[in-house]
């Protein structure tokens, strides 16, 4: 989803270039991360200027302009960057993440493979192609979703519930799996093997989670709900989705009445 690509851009490491005038290149990163965005772009406009081949500070005035709704302008800032350097990884995966944002699924997917190319290991990179696949969709409706590596699920009453622990038997790892078994004949395989299991809302679909050995969680899908699944799990279907999250399209919270 956008969301989930937009926090990974954002949440890359940029580290100040030598090049770079360092106290000017401090304080400009301090007023970005403190929120003050179009403070912050000016600073690093004057820093790119005075110094062109600051790879640096133009990821950072991308990255600004991402982040304060301008794609197309970060296209731009990016492509420069990759002519320049054509293994600049978070410059690849920029590209691909503004071009996303533009609905241009396919570059972005040319963009984000150059990426892993160079740095298949590297989480934003990861990330990043993991919501373009999604985004892109297929005649299964596949999707991908990542989560940090500390990110566990427990089984519960309800939806299993989520803990950050370094060291775990259980894990963030599930797979949606679809079965022609009914609902009933899941339940009882569970309850024959002392596996948790229960039914929950994926948002438009149902799934039913079921616990092997209680710590791999399974989302099985019955033919009902891999009908669900099929008519609702689409790109243009992703914003009803985030609202079941309750964010929009951009990751804002959706205001509920009280």
């Amino acid at each position: 989803m956008l969301l989930s690509v937009l926090l990974v851009l954002l949440a890359q490491d940029i580290a100040p270039s030598p090049n770079a005038v360092g106290s000017d290149l401090t304080a400009a990163i301090e007023l970005a991360q403190s929120g003050r965005d179009a403070e912050a772009l000016i600073a690093m406009q004057k820093i790119a200027a005075s110094n062109p081949e600051d790879h640096v500070a133009r990821l950072w005035i991308a990255n600004l302009h991402m982040r304060m709704g301008h794609p197309s302008l970060a296209e731009a800032v990016y492509r420069r960057i990759v002519v320049e350097d054509p293994q600049n990884v978070d410059a690849w995966v920029g590209l691909g993440t503004a071009l996303l944002h533009q609905d241009r699924i396919v570059e972005a997917l040319d963009a984000l493979a150059r990426s892993e190319e160079i740095a298949p290991e590297n989480p934003n990179v990861v990330g990043a192609l993991a919501s373009a696949y999604q985004l892109a969709g297929d005649d299964r409706r596949s999707t991908i979703e990542v989560y940090p590596r500390d990110l566990a699920f427990y089984p519960a009453d309800g939806e299993g519930e989520q803990r950050r622990e370094p060291v775990s038997r259980h894990g963030a790892f599930h797979a949606a799996v679809a079965t022609p078994l009914s609902i009933e004949e899941v339940q009882e395989i569970g309850t024959r093997y002392g596996c948790h299991n229960v039914i929950c809302q994926r948002g438009p679909f149902r799934v039913i989670e079921f616990w092997v050995d209680n710590a791999l969680m399974i989302e099985l899908l019955t033919p009902e709900m891999q009908a669900e699944y099929q008519r609702s799990v689409t790109p243009e279907a992703w914003p009803k989705i985030l609202a079941h999250w309750g964010v929009d399209r951009e990751g804002n919270p959706i205001e509920t009445a009280a």
